[in-house]
Parts: structure tokens; sequence; C-alpha cells
């Protein structure tokens, strides 16, 4: 305890105090008390409801004076674990960030010349002390190709038919409601389509191999990547997403003779 800092001692002294409180209504010995009862105290303080994060400092509060017979410290034993993860599934420790826009819970504040959205729920792959970074979209010189002038128009024209609810995607139809995953995925899929993609073969989701594969190819960095699609390792990316990229293609051509002719309206 010696080398505790100061705030650290202070921290776990008050769960140290609510853990002899609650020993002492128990008649427990405090300093000798079973996984079991350990874990009831953590689930005490669960229904008294405190959050994940306070909940873990109690548990590695307890595991300075606990000691489970299998030999490891209480905040490792296996049951206590379990049930801390439990815990942060019901009540998920996430990042607090200012609020404006939302997309399912995921919010966005506009500063000049960018977006940024940042995620206010739970996702797959959050896990206590990691979550989906902020996503920062950039403004592009070519009008026709910037996300964030795209955005600035389609917030500005649907600004009058919005209700109370803040996610940012809604219906075209009445009475223009938050759209679903599955209405975003078939528009994805069209757009695709359009492009000349075979989504026989390519589903909405592709588009997230195709995307970071496209970076890659073109020089991002790969911890960039990992960053921007919220994958902890290589591993993930090297195995799922990073694809050769099929440039022999309908909507390629397409692409091809678009700027094409526009480059000859500029001369």
């Amino acid at each position: 305890m010696a080398s505790w800092r100061e705030s650290t001692k202070k921290q776990y002294r008050t769960y140290l105090t609510r853990w002899k409180q609650f020993c002492a209504e128990r008649n427990i010995n405090w300093s000798n008390a079973t996984v079991e009862q350990g874990i009831d105290f953590l689930a005490n303080l669960f229904e008294q409801k405190l959050s994940y994060s306070a909940i873990n400092t109690a548990r590695s509060a307890l595991s300075v004076i606990l000691t489970p017979k299998d030999g490891t410290s209480f905040g490792e034993n296996r049951l206590v674990c379990r049930f801390l993860k439990g815990v942060f599934e019901i009540k998920p420790a996430l990042p607090k960030y200012k609020k404006m826009w939302d997309v399912g819970q995921v919010l966005t504040y506009k500063l000049p010349g960018k977006y940024i959205f940042t995620i206010g729920e739970k996702l797959k792959h959050t896990k206590p002390g990691t979550h989906q970074k902020p996503i920062e979209l950039l403004s592009y010189a070519d009008s026709d190709l910037c996300v964030v002038r795209h955005l600035d128009e389609y917030i500005h024209r649907t600004t009058s038919i919005r209700t109370d609810n803040s996610q940012l995607l809604i219906s075209f139809i009445k009475p223009h409601n938050p759209i679903s995953k599955d209405t975003v995925a078939r528009w994805i899929k069209e757009v695709l389509r359009d492009a000349g993609i075979d989504t026989n073969i390519y589903s909405s989701h592709s588009s997230r191999a195709a995307a970071t594969s496209y970076g890659f190819a073109k020089g991002a960095r790969l911890t960039e990547i990992l960053e921007a699609a919220g994958w902890s390792n290589a591993q993930t990316f090297a195995s799922y997403y990073q694809k050769p990229i099929v440039t022999d293609t309908l909507g390629n051509n397409i692409m091809q003779a678009f700027a094409a002719d526009a480059e000859r309206d500029r001369v």
C-alpha cells in the first residue's frame, strides 16, 4: 500500500470501508471472506446503481485483502471476472461526449470543414477499456465527392421534417421515422448496383472490406485503418478484410468514362 498514489488510497479506502461495514452487518470476517461473499458485496454495489467503473475499483480494492483458495487474486478469479463481464454488458462504461446528431445513438458535432461522429452505445467489439474512437470525416476538394458538403446539405434539407428523434438518417417516406440498419444496407446495395458492382456476389457489408483494402493499397497506414475500423489487431484485417481489388469492372469503366467526359467539358 505504501507504493500507492494518494488518489488510489482514497479510492480504495472508500470501498474497503464499505466492505467492512457490509461484513459487519453479516457477521463476516472481512479479511478472510470467501470469493462468493466478495461477489455478494459487488452485487450489492450494483443494486445501489454504482457504475461499472466504480464496481471495478471495488474489485481492485478487495484484491488487496482477499486471496481465493485457488491461489489467484480476488480480481482474477474466474467467477469474479464473469460477474464483472455481466455488469459491463448491463451497464457498459462508455465515453461521454458532447452530443448533437445521433445515428442509432451515434452522435455528431460539427467543426469547420469536418464532421466527427461519436458512438454513444455499446458495440459488438466494445469491452472494458476499449471502445470505438470518434469517426472523423474531413472535407474534400471535389465538392461532388465531399461527404461533409453532402452531410450539410442532407441535414439542411431534412430539418423541417425531423421529429424529436435525433438519429441522422431518416426515411424519405412519411412520417419520416429513423431508418433501420436493414434500410441502410439496402441503400448501400442500390448504390453498388448502380455503380456496376455485381450485388449477387457482393453485399452491402462488402463496402467495409473494399474501403479498407483500397485505402491500404493506396498507402494508408495500417494503424490508421485499424483505428478507423475499431479493430484491435492486424490479424482481423488480414484475415477478413484485406482483399485484392478487382479493377476490371463495369463500375470502374463507367467512372473512367465519366472522368474523361468531365475533363473534356473543362477544356
